[in-house]
Parts: C-alpha cells; structure tokens; sequence
C-alpha cells in the first residue's frame, strides 16, 4: 500500500507542474517550419545541381564521341591524312560534294568534314569544331555553350568564350 501512495503522489506532481503546457508554442511551430523549410530548398538546389551536372557529362560524352569518330576517320585514311590536310577552323563550314563514280582525295576529306561539322552542331548546343595539324599530329577541338563550365587547358582560349565547354582530342599519325 505504501508503494501505491508515492506513485499517486508522483503523478499528481507532475500533473501540477506540467499543467500550464497544453502543446506546441508558436514559437516551437515557427522554428520547426523554418527547419523544415530550409531542408526543402536545400534538396532543391541538389536536384537542380544534379540536372546540371548530368547535361553537363551527356554533352561531355558526345563531344568525346564526336571527336574519336573523327579520329577513327583521319586514322583510316592515314595515307590522304598525310598527304592532304584535314585541318579546318571553327569558321569554315565545308559543303557536301557529289562525286563522281569515285571520291577524290580532297572530296573525301570535305565530305568527312562537313558531316561531322554537321553532327557537332546537331548534337551540342552551339556547337563548333576545328583541326589543326602540326607534323603528323592532328589537334582536334569541339566546344558548345555550357553556362558554368570552365574551359579545358588543351582548348585554345582565344576560340572558346568564357562561357562554353571545350574538349581536345589528338591524334598522331605514323
């Protein structure tokens, strides 16, 4: 019986001392919308940077892809690489050439630059792309405009703008 009586006595402390609190304070409500709320916009901005950054590696892998299938193509033809130039710059824009039975060297050479211009521009936002040679090794650049993202050290500065992604790919021919 005793032990029955401290219990009592317990509880209706406690029922005393807690009789004011009856719930949340708006105070408590206010801090916890506020937790909740920056937790939120900070999953937001997550989202909205992973979108970025997966654009971003697609438009990388396409770039890559675009300039080995060229370097597949100069690497084919090794003996008209040689010979003949595959260079072209950012500006120029080869169209295609119908050819007679056969292609000739330079034909050949204009076809395969005008469909992967072509390809470049389809596949990448704004996208351009050039070859320069230097001995039998050929420097291949392919930029597109990428908002945020900071141009690679082997792409010529003064043919990107601040605002374009740039891959570089070279190729040597032995």
């Amino acid at each position: 019986m005793k032990n029955f009586h401290k219990t009592n006595i317990t509880v209706s402390f406690h029922r005393a001392h807690y009789a004011h609190q009856c719930g949340l304070s708006l105070m408590e409500l206010l801090v916890s919308l506020l937790i909740f709320s920056t937790g939120i916009l900070s999953m937001g901005q997550l989202q909205t940077h992973a979108i970025h950054t997966t654009t971003l590696n697609l438009q990388t892998k396409k770039a890559i892809q675009l300039a080995q299938q060229m370097a597949e193509t100069i690497t084919a033809n090794s003996v008209i690489a040689i010979q003949n130039s595959y260079e072209i710059n950012f500006s120029t824009s080869p169209g295609l050439t119908a050819c007679t039975p056969i292609c000739t060297a330079q034909q050949h050479i204009l076809n395969s630059l005008s469909k992967w211009k072509r390809k470049i521009h389809a596949q990448l936002p704004d996208g351009n792309g050039s070859i320069s040679k230097s001995a039998n090794t050929y420097q291949i650049f392919i930029t597109w405009s990428q908002t945020g993202q900071s141009t690679s050290p082997h792409c010529n500065t003064t043919q990107t703008a601040v605002n374009e992604g740039c891959f570089s790919y070279q190729v040597s021919i032995l």
